[in-house]
């Protein structure tokens, strides 16, 4: 296994995760870190500072492999030639309409 696949499900699992804190945390109704156990299972202080520090964590676990996963494509597909350099050679593989036969 590749390191860019290794970071590709590093940034899955963080995803997934990110989604399942945030919706445990208090919101303004009824939801998932308002169950009544939540202090049983969080400590003392409760879900709130277990989930924002999880929540925080999590986040920058995201955006660093974001970054790393960008920073490994662009190596990974850097060919070293200009963009008007690609341009041209797409026009010469492109055959042209010609307009004039109608």
């Amino acid at each position: 296994m590749s390191f860019i696949n290794f970071l590709i499900i590093i940034q899955i699992l963080s995803s997934i995760l990110i989604i399942i804190i945030v919706l445990m945390q208090n919101g303004k109704g009824i939801d998932l870190g308002s169950y009544p156990s939540s202090n049983s299972i969080f400590g003392a202080a409760g879900a709130s500072t277990f989930l924002f520090n999880t929540t925080k964590w999590l986040t920058v676990i995201f955006f660093s492999t974001t970054i790393a996963l960008c920073y490994f494509m662009y190596q990974k597909n850097n060919t070293n030639i200009s963009i008007m350099q690609q341009n041209e050679v797409n026009a010469t593989l492109i055959p042209s309409i010609d307009s004039s036969t109608d």
